[in-house]
């Protein structure tokens, strides 16, 4: 099960980044309770996304690195940044440090409260592969009350679509590799009925056609009206699917 998938069953409000880059986007902007990051990542390691994060002079919040490597010195360079916890194997509890949960640290305990009660919020996985407008998406999409997964691309869209179950897949048509399209016929083969709204900054008439014709709950061109976003979005999540 994924990380993701079990912290929301526990009921905690939860956040995801591609890549260390977008993860410091989403801190300034959220302001996250704890952080969970791997030591390992693409760009920049996760040791240095924490350090550039302390950096930016934001409230320190408490990190738990995550690891499945062997390599030495990593528990000393993690508590060298006065990590919170360090696991090395997620399955394996005896490998965790610290032994009781960080939360009690801070008095934080689970809740279903949320922004807008978690318990009733929907999740929207936003794939895109320019930066600027997932960000954009995930942030307005957030500020409007719900829970916001992202993907860089296709294939790991449909990924998370498999293991995340989101309520509803806000996607872009041309987005190697793994097409929008070709993520929303798949889920459809594999019998997954979750809505897709696509966007799209082309202007080919055949477009809104297609995603008709593949049972699209919606069609935005971009630059989109955030308005209309807010309201197809709201549409398609009201619709029975």
């Amino acid at each position: 099960m994924a990380l993701g998938t079990r912290l929301r069953a526990t009921g905690y409000e939860v956040l995801t980044a591609p890549d260390p880059a977008f993860a410091i986007l989403l801190a300034c902007v959220h302001l996250p309770d704890l952080i969970i990051s791997d030591i390992f990542l693409p760009v920049m390691q996760g040791l240095s996304f924490v350090r550039r994060l302390r950096s930016l002079g934001l409230p320190e919040v408490p990190v738990i690195f995550i690891t499945a490597s062997q390599q030495n010195g990593l528990w000393e360079s993690a508590m060298q940044l006065h990590a919170a916890g360090y696991l090395k194997n997620l399955t394996t509890p005896h490998d965790c440090w610290p032994p009781s949960p960080v939360f009690s640290n801070r008095g934080l305990t689970p809740t279903r409260l949320g922004r807008c009660g978690l318990e009733f919020m929907k999740t929207i996985l936003v794939a895109d592969d320019d930066r600027k407008i997932t960000f954009a998406l995930a942030k307005r999409l957030a500020s409007a009350g719900y829970d916001v997964l992202t993907a860089p691309n296709g294939l790991e869209a449909l990924q998370l679509a498999l293991e995340e179950r989101p309520d509803l897949l806000l996607m872009d048509v041309w987005m190697p590799p793994g097409y929008g399209l070709s993520v929303a016929e798949r889920l459809h083969q594999l019998g997954i009925a979750t809505p897709v709204i696509f966007l799209s900054g082309s202007h080919d008439p055949d477009i809104p056609r297609v995603v008709r014709e593949i049972g699209a709950a919606g069609y935005l061109e971009k630059p989109y009206d955030p308005q209309c976003l807010l309201a197809a979005v709201a549409d398609a999540l009201a619709t029975p699917h």
